[in-house]
């Protein structure tokens, strides 16, 4: 079970969660970010940051910042952060991206308050969560 994932950079040096929690772009509000589900390995920030400036314009997207689980796995998933509200809420209409023959989601939600459960038995349902 994973509580809080660890921010990192894909492209990059990984950030320590430490780091990230002192970003001030990572600070901003909810609205401000959207989240990436179902990216494949290989993905990049170039990709991401190209797409969304093709779709929207120059300078839309800020971050694309990348989770990974305690073993600092990528999990394919990310956050999005954009320049303004109103920004995040137009990409929210886009499709996501298409990366390496794989469909990119993209989903408006609270991604400080996520629960990850992994391997639980095929007969778990909801209501044994709570």
């Amino acid at each position: 079970i994973f509580f809080r994932l660890s921010y990192g950079q894909k492209d990059s040096v990984m950030a320590t969660a430490t780091n990230a929690a002192h970003d001030p772009v990572l600070a901003r509000p909810e609205g401000y970010k959207l989240q990436l589900l179902n990216c494949p390995d290989g993905i990049t920030t170039n990709e991401v940051m190209h797409y969304y400036q093709q779709k929207m314009g120059k300078n839309t997207v800020e971050r694309v910042k990348w989770f990974f689980n305690g073993c600092q796995t990528f999990i394919g998933e990310g956050v999005l952060i954009f320049e303004s509200e109103l920004a995040a809420k137009q990409a929210a209409l886009l499709p996501g991206p298409l990366v390496l023959g794989w469909q990119v989601y993209v989903a408006s939600s609270n991604i400080d308050n996520g629960l990850y459960l992994w391997e639980l038995p095929p007969s778990v349902v909801e209501s044994d969560l709570w």
